[in-house]
């Protein structure tokens, strides 16, 4: 996937981030992972800005999952896909996890091209794309698009900089 070249890297981190912003004296917006992830599942960031700070430290992608309460896709990818013990584990190995409302938080979801949902997209700490995902799918499909990403990512790190 082609690079971003670095002034509009610069303006799509700062546009993502303010919205993520917008958002941040919200309640409902956690500062790292949720404690309160169902049993099994991934513990996710539901704020953009933290999330973004933990993968420029850590050096891994963010893996954002932008879903709504009201799609029947969504809430199947996450109480089905999503609870896999492996799919699990990998994703929280390898990315930051990311789950925002699409309604909620739309201006991020309209910057990133994020519809349909449920979408995935995969970023790297730089705001690289490596890839959009969209629909329900079961655990083999999503890991391999996710795995395609984190290939992407793996070759710009290494060759890209």
């Amino acid at each position: 996937m082609a690079r971003l070249g670095p002034m509009w890297q610069i303006a799509l981190v700062v546009c993502i981030l303010s919205s993520a912003c917008d958002s941040r004296g919200d309640t409902s917006q956690i500062a790292g992972p949720d404690a309160q992830s169902p049993a099994g599942g991934v513990a996710w960031f539901h704020d953009l800005y933290e999330a973004h700070k933990v993968s420029a430290a850590t050096g891994r992608p963010m893996l954002i999952l932008f879903g709504a309460k009201w799609c029947h896709y969504c809430r199947e990818l996450e109480s089905t896909t999503l609870k896999n013990p492996e799919l699990v584990a990998y994703i929280s190995n390898n990315f930051v996890p990311v789950h925002l409302d699409a309604d909620k938080d739309g201006r991020v979801a309209q910057i990133l091209k994020a519809k349909p949902i449920p979408c995935t997209v995969v970023l790297s700490p730089e705001a690289d794309l490596m890839g959009r995902s969209f629909g329900y799918q079961d655990v083999q499909h999503y890991s391999a698009e996710l795995e395609k990403m984190r290939q992407r990512y793996v070759k710009l790190a290494h060759h890209g900089k």
